[in-house]
């Protein structure tokens, strides 16, 4: 069995559908989805499933842009007690922050993170999913939903620069822009809501800080990540928050809902330490970044969370026995 999402991914299909003249409970059973699951947003259905049936609906219907109808539709709570930590959250970035930790409950099919756009006033705000293509409405209907959101919670600050969506184009111009307000660019390499790089750091109005923490420790000790060890969990938070939060152990073990000296010591019992964990995420990135893209040095360090272009350079050495001008011209195979 493939992975599962909960129901709720799917709020407002059945409505969209029925008003078009369609009968959604037939194409949900033709794609393995009981049409009574939809009635409660906890119960689990199949991942792939809610692809095909998008796609499978728009065809039907002819509603070219049925994803971006249902995305309309869905309610903010959608996300269950991860709404609420999104919601009370102090700023975007740490509610981005615990949308990356805690998607799995949703479903481990999907993942959400920011990464730096190569204009560094802005980052983008990247969805993906692991179900195999099309995935041309699931993505509409996610990143509508996500622009949605974002502004109830961001208010008056929320700023939407542009959308990338990884298909061609399926509607009208003005379809887009009339959900978005913001330009639509097609068949790029991602799904992602592109914001200005101060974004992150924008504070949210119903902010609570005593709610979030109530609803995050439910989870951090409820729901671990389904096959993450410690190395694992503080690799894969350090990756999502890297030159946009804090990476002092201690913000790191409150962050997976520890205290720091618990995750050092967790992470001794694993075999290795947290400075070595963190300086392997910073090696990856700084990889990638350097031979992968044309980012100034300085906006590298930046993206690595380190102080400047020297620190950088110290670093890239230590890690490739090279100047990191020296790694971009030879590339990745150089440096393996």
């Amino acid at each position: 069995m493939g992975d599962l999402v909960r129901s709720a991914a799917l709020s407002g299909f059945t409505e969209v559908v029925a008003e078009a003249g369609g009968d959604p409970a037939a194409m949900l059973r033709r794609f393995g989805i009981d049409p009574a699951a939809l009635q409660d947003d906890a119960a689990l259905i199949p991942h792939d499933g809610v692809v095909l049936v998008l796609e499978h609906a728009a065809a039907e219907t002819g509603l070219r842009d049925l994803g971006l109808r249902v995305g309309e539709r869905q309610e903010e709570g959608m996300l269950g007690l991860l709404s609420v930590v999104m919601q009370h959250s102090a700023t975007v970035g740490e509610a981005l922050d615990a949308a990356g930790r805690f998607m799995f409950l949703h479903s481990p099919a999907v993942r959400v993170w920011a990464e730096p756009e190569p204009d560094v006033d802005a980052v983008a705000l990247v969805y993906a999913t692991t179900s195999p293509p099309p995935v041309r409405h699931l993505n509409e209907m996610a990143l509508h939903f996500a622009h949605r959101v974002s502004r109830r919670y961001a208010a008056a600050s929320w700023e939407l620069l542009a959308v990338d969506l990884p298909h061609a184009r399926m509607s009208p111009v003005e379809r887009y822009e009339e959900c978005f307000g913001a330009p639509v660019r097609f068949e790029r390499d991602r799904a992602a809501l592109i914001v200005p790089a101060s974004t992150l750091a924008t504070s949210l109005p119903d902010a609570n800080p005593h709610v979030r923490q109530m609803a995050l420790d439910y989870l951090a000790t409820r729901f671990a990540t389904p096959g993450q060890d410690v190395t694992s969990q503080v690799r894969g938070y350090l990756e999502r928050i890297l030159g946009n939060g804090s990476t002092d152990v201690a913000s790191v073990g409150a962050a997976l809902g520890m205290h720091g000296r618990t995750l050092q010591r967790r992470l001794a019992a694993a075999g290795t330490t947290y400075g070595d964990v963190l300086d392997g995420v910073r090696r990856e990135a700084a990889l990638r970044h350097l031979a992968h893209s044309d980012l100034p040095l300085a906006q590298v360090a930046a993206v690595l969370g380190l102080a400047d272009q020297s620190t950088l350079t110290r670093y890239v050495v230590r890690w490739f026995g090279k100047p990191p001008s020296r790694l971009r011209r030879e590339g990745v195979a150089a440096a393996r």
